[in-house]
This record gives C-alpha cells, sequence and structure tokens, in this order.
C-alpha cells in the first residue's frame, strides 16, 4: 500500500464519497456535500480499492535518456572523476 500526503488524501476521499453513497446521497449531492467535482466524486464512487498505482502514462521520463547515458558513462573504462584534472577527456565521454 502507497504511503504519502496523496495516498492518504485519495484514501480518506474515497472512503468519504463511500460513506455518502452508502447513506443513500447521489453522486451529485455526495459531490456538492464534499466540495468536489461531480466528476471527481464518480471517479471515486466507481473506483475499486486500488486507486493509486503506478504511472501509467506511455511518455517515458525527460531524464530518461541522461540517465541511460551516465549509466553507461559510468561503467565505461575510460570514465574519469571530476575530481581527476590532470587527465583530459575525449569529446566521446562528456
Amino acid at each position: 500500500m502507497r504511503t504519502g500526503r496523496r495516498a492518504t488524501n485519495t484514501r480518506e476521499r474515497h472512503a468519504a464519497v463511500y460513506a455518502l453513497r452508502a447513506e443513500g446521497l447521489s453522486i451529485s449531492a455526495t459531490a456538492r456535500r464534499l466540495d468536489m467535482n461531480v466528476r471527481t466524486a464518480r471517479k471515486y464512487a466507481h473506483a475499486a480499492e486500488t486507486l493509486i498505482g503506478p504511472n501509467t502514462s506511455g511518455r517515458p521520463s525527460v531524464l530518461a535518456p541522461l540517465v541511460l547515458a551516465c549509466q553507461l558513462c559510468s561503467h565505461s573504462p575510460t570514465y574519469y572523476r571530476q575530481d581527476e584534472p590532470d587527465r583530459e577527456r575525449s569529446a566521446a565521454h562528456l
């Protein structure tokens, strides 16, 4: 189970929507009572238990190419640390 502020807020809002729906309130009445958008209330009302999952966007991270380059560079035998100023670095390793 996820932890953190977002996960806690989501679980609390989900429980509040379910409680009001169990009392017989409509989705729009539930949304008004909880001061949330009707679509948000509907999302919580129709959601299963797991509302927070992994990031499912199909888009890769903006930093993905840099992470790969850093991983490749750090495992390279010609990788030089910044505290070694006496060695010349080739343009291929920058």
